[in-house]
């Protein structure tokens, strides 16, 4: 799905971002609600405040930023940035909450950053093959 609204995204030009993005949270949140666990729903104000925070500034701020930046870039970048989002996240994990990684995170981080280099570089095994 996530493929799917992202090629989508590039095919509305005249919509803006933050409208892609209310829509995708907007069904996101329609999607998920059957399966919402309301008994361990947060309880103190903080806890609310700090899922507001994640919800309006990570969740919305960055989908108008890609949706933004879909409608411009060319397809072989955005499938470069759909892999580094999910490394990156790993990685916050691991620098700022001190989240431990396990052997197969960090080979799945080395090689989305292998992935994203040769396809940046070019780099083919087709060439290799042939020298």
């Amino acid at each position: 799905m996530y493929a799917l609204t992202t090629l989508l995204t590039r095919r509305v030009s005249d919509v803006r971002p933050e409208v892609i993005a209310l829509l995708h949270v907007f069904i996101g949140a329609l999607l998920l609600w059957p399966v919402l666990d309301t008994a361990d729903l947060p309880v103190l104000a903080e806890q609310w405040g700090y899922l507001a925070v994640l919800g309006l500034v990570h969740t919305c701020m960055m989908y108008i930023f890609l949706y933004s930046a879909y409608q411009k870039l060319p397809v072989a970048l955005i499938a470069i940035l759909a892999f580094l989002y999910p490394a990156i996240a790993i990685m916050v994990d691991y620098l700022v909450y001190d989240q431990l990684l396990s052997v197969s995170q960090w080979l799945g981080v080395a090689a989305i950053l292998l992935s994203a280099a040769a396809m940046n570089a070019n780099w083919s095994p087709l060439k290799w093959r042939q020298a």
